[in-house]
């Protein structure tokens, strides 16, 4: 399905010459080496993919157009698709310093379509041999009330980012890592412009220094260097020599960079504990990725096959189960078409079943038995679906796919997806994070990285919900070495062995049901990657009981009350990158809720 005809490069070569682009869209040229950003935007025609909008030879879709520019720089080069995701990571934590970066971490599927493997990196942060089950409950108050769990060093957990681009690197890599690295460094040491997302995330930051004075230390380099103390405008250039200079050495060095005798732990856990924090250079010394199967769930959707995230991800089950209740019960609600009112409910209770399952079920399988082929099993799903009614809303204590076990319950913050496909078909889907906004508030001023704050994920005081109003089993509390529970959904979607969609998003629990939403919206709705993205979204997590709707879906709301949802208006749910497969080329689609371009070429 997804294979250039020749016929079909020598019209895109056409359409290439006639709209100005100067590289042939069929293969690489010969002796085509890197080049910079802006470059790869003159070849590649319009990232908004107004001239554009089918790609042969590679796509990349991510939230920050430095980040899509620099993945292209590097297929460009030559490297396949997991260069450029590196590439592309690593420009993120540049361009987006508030969601992601060195100080964070996340999850990788890949798909090698000539050969058919399939492999799931974790690089999720782990929480410090020093923090235990009831470490955040033990704490004192602090002055100004703010949760440690959120903020400064008792919030940081062990970062990832580096040992799984490492990973990435060694098992699939092509190119030197100093190529890849080359596109950060630049952003770092030239700048980059400052657009309204980014705004966005310095206006969070004054209103914490606002509502908690006794965090301005904490935040204090971030409020000076990455926020210019709140004298900024649209269009600013941000420079980072600090973080340049650390990022040309990672190139140069590698792990050694990062861990072991020659490394930064001592630096890095010398600021968390000046802050109050526990880490210690053992725990970055010691901390290990993890290579996962994916989870491979055949004829998920029609003739979709999935590879999705497993546990400690959430959104992989979550995400299959909607998709099978949805295909079993679409056509005896008589084949709704997403944005309808039938539609919306029917999503809307599949969303409910997947979310108290992930509530009552879910943690890190490496320290606690999840229950994956029941929550996965076909019958079960279906036997949830068929709970169903299309003339009501079910009670909330009897949603979910397994049923009688324990009632225990379980907006777009620090986390950023993006997806690469190359010229061969290999794929990526890659979903990182710092969890909240600029993470912990705390950097290593040294290398100019931001700390995250991922230990708020586990459930830190049992019965309380996290920052995104998230209430989670004791199956979920700190261990050491343990991973708190994510939604993180990166997606790849499959037809015949070959990529046909994927998918991922950033927004806390709404990752998942922005992500399900685009799939959807491609798979049944038939849409172009870039309507899915941009049509509007709804979102519902089981607890609290509240259907929220993104403004284009009020027309909705009398009809969805009347079926008995609460329903709220909501400002966004979820940010999703995706590419679609088409016989024609790749098209590729950021979403505008974060200002992301897409590139190809």
């Amino acid at each position: 399905m997804r294979h250039v005809t020749p016929i079909l490069i020598i019209h895109l070569v056409l359409v290439a010459i006639l709209t100005g682009c100067t590289t042939p869209t069929g293969g690489h040229s010969a002796g085509t080496g890197a080049t910079h950003a802006s470059d790869a935007t003159n070849e590649s025609g319009s990232l908004a993919a107004d001239r554009q909008v089918r790609y042969a030879n590679g796509a990349v879709a991510a939230d920050s157009k430095p980040a899509s520019e620099a993945g292209v720089e590097i297929l460009k080069a030559g490297g396949n698709a997991v260069d450029a995701a590196i590439a592309t990571a690593l420009t993120l934590s540049v361009t987006r310093p508030y969601s992601c970066g060195i100080g964070g971490g996340g999850f990788m599927i890949i798909f090698v379509e000539e050969t058919g493997e399939s492999r799931a990196l974790d690089y999720r942060e782990t929480c410090p041999m020093r923090v235990g089950p009831d470490f955040y409950a033990k704490l004192p108050a602090t002055a100004s009330g703010y949760d440690p769990s959120l903020y400064g060093g008792r919030a940081v957990g062990i970062p990832g980012q580096l040992p799984g681009m490492i990973a990435a690197h060694e098992a699939f890599g092509t190119l030197p890592l100093e190529t890849l690295v080359a596109p950060a460094v630049r952003a770092a040491r030239d700048g980059f412009a400052v657009d309204a997302n980014y705004l966005g995330a310095v206006e969070k930051v004054r209103s914490l220094r606002k509502a908690h004075p006794d965090l301005r230390p904490t935040c204090r380099w971030v409020w000076d260097n990455l926020c210019r103390r709140g004298v900024i405008e649209l269009g600013d250039v941000i420079r980072q020599p600090e973080l340049a200079e650390y990022l040309e050495r990672f190139g140069r060095e590698g792990i050694a960079a990062w861990s072991g005798p020659d490394g930064i732990a001592a630096l890095l856990t010398g600021v968390d504990r000046a802050f109050d924090g526990v880490l210690l250079p053992g725990d970055i010394d010691d901390y290990e990725v993890v290579w996962r199967d994916p989870l491979v769930v055949e004829e998920i959707f029609d003739d979709y096959d999935a590879l999705l995230m497993p546990p400690p991800s959430s959104g992989g089950i979550a995400i299959a189960q909607v998709l099978a209740m949805m295909e079993h019960r679409l056509p005896s609600a008589g084949d709704p078409l997403p944005g309808t009112p039938a539609y919306s409910h029917l999503m809307t209770e599949a969303m409910r079943h997947a979310f108290a399952d992930r509530a009552r079920h879910l943690a890190d399988a490496d320290f606690v038995d999840v229950p994956v082929d029941r929550l996965l099993d076909r019958a079960m799903i279906e036997r949830a679906a068929d709970r169903i009614d299309f003339d009501d809303v079910l009670e909330s204590d009897s949603c979910g796919v397994i049923e009688g076990d324990s009632p225990d319950v379980l907006r777009d913050e620090g986390t950023s997806h993006f997806s690469v496909i190359d010229s061969n078909g290999m794929t990526v889907a890659c979903t990182q994070t710092i969890n909240g906004t600029f993470g912990s508030m705390l950097a290593v001023p040294e290398i100019g990285v931001i700390l995250n704050n991922e230990m708020n994920d586990f459930t830190t005081i049992p019965g309380e919900s996290n920052l995104f109003g998230l209430k989670q089993s004791d199956r979920n509390l700190p261990e050491p070495g343990k991973r708190p529970l994510s939604s993180m959904s990166p997606t790849i979607l499959l037809q015949n062995g070959r990529t046909s969609v994927t998918a991922g998003a950033s927004g806390g629990p709404r990752i998942i049901t922005g992500t399900l939403q685009v799939l959807l919206a491609v798979i049944h709705g038939e849409e172009t990657a870039r309507a899915a993205v941009e049509a509007s979204r709804l979102h519902h997590q089981w607890k609290p009981d509240i259907l929220r709707l993104e403004a284009g879906l009020l027309g909705l709301r009398p009809e969805l009350e009347a079926t008995g949802h609460v329903v709220e208006e909501t400002g966004g749910v979820g940010v999703v990158q995706a590419i679609v497969v088409h016989e024609n080329g790749l098209e590729p689609a950021s979403d505008p809720r974060k200002g992301g371009a897409a590139a190809g070429w």
